[in-house]
Order: C-alpha cells, then sequence, then structure tokens
C-alpha cells in the first residue's frame, strides 16, 4: 500500500535573503531515501503555519496512513487534470501548496523545471514559487492541500492557454 512513497521533492525550504517579505522561501529539490519514515517541512510566515509540519507515515495491524498535516486551517481539493490540457503556469501571494499525485502519469513545472513525480509522491510548492499542473499522454489526479489564506483570486498567472491573464 505505502510502497510507492519512495521519496520527497522540493521539502527542502530555506529563507530568502531579500528585503521582499512577501515570498519569504525558497526551496531546494531534495530526494529522500525509501526507508525514512518522516520528514519535515518549515513554514513561517504570517499567512502560513508557524511551526514545523510533519509528513509522517504510521504502520497499523490493518495496514497504515500517510498523515500530511496536522491541527492547520487548510483547503484540500482533488484537481483532476485531462490529457492535453493544463492550468496556468501561475504563483500565489498567501499561500502555499502541498501536491500528492494520486495516479501515473502527473507531470508538474515548478519555478521552471519539469517533474513527474510518482503516484503518494509529496511535492511542496512554497508561497510565491511559480508552478504548474500538465496534462501529458494521460488523464491525472491531484491531492491539493493548500496552506495561508485560500482564495481563488489569489492566482496570478502568468502563462494561460486559455487567455484568462
Amino acid at each position: 500500500m505505502f510502497s510507492d512513497l519512495r521519496r520527497y521533492r522540493n521539502l527542502e525550504i530555506a529563507p530568502l535573503e531579500r528585503s521582499d517579505e512577501s515570498v519569504p522561501y525558497r526551496f531546494r529539490r531534495r530526494e529522500f531515501d525509501r526507508h525514512m519514515k518522516e520528514e519535515t517541512i518549515f513554514c513561517n510566515d504570517m499567512n502560513l503555519p508557524n511551526r514545523v509540519m510533519e509528513i509522517s507515515r504510521t504502520e497499523k495491524p490493518w495496514g497504515g496512513f500517510i498523515q500530511y498535516v496536522l491541527n492547520h486551517p487548510v483547503t484540500v481539493k482533488i484537481l483532476e487534470i485531462r490529457a492535453g490540457e493544463q492550468v496556468s503556469y501561475q504563483y500565489h501571494h498567501h499561500r502555499s501548496e502541498l501536491w500528492i499525485p494520486l495516479d501515473d502519469g502527473a507531470c508538474l513545472k515548478i519555478e521552471g523545471e519539469l517533474q513527474r513525480p510518482a503516484p503518494m509522491e509529496p511535492v511542496f510548492i512554497p508561497q510565491g514559487a511559480k508552478h504548474q499542473l500538465i496534462g501529458e499522454a494521460k488523464d491525472f489526479r491531484v491531492l491539493e492541500i493548500s496552506f495561508g489564506h485560500f482564495d481563488e483570486d489569489d492566482i496570478v498567472r502568468l502563462l494561460d492557454k486559455y487567455g484568462r491573464l
């Protein structure tokens, strides 16, 4: 059941060396071996959780579970991306997102870099990071957990194939 949880991406967060406080973090890719049980994401901004969020895996006699959030106000959605379609290349001022692909075929662009995470491989998108979901050869779904103030108007579109700039 959890054998696809091999590594985490984009979970090492570091403060930016800049005066603009609207984007307080940058991310660096870091991969972890398949034996890792838990990893920590630091989120600290007035619009985001100000304590450590832990992604943990817990084994139970009946199987187990992966816990992504504990006691944080969040918005949770399942995004459905059709083959050949894509969401805007965008960023947000007031929220960070955690994406967990649910199906094979997920394609993401984060800060211009394409990634193809495996199902159940979490990808963290910090507040202010440019990102996009791209439907390539097949449909896929992504569980999205948004941290901070959620508002559909907090989408700054940089590129959009549907003309919604």
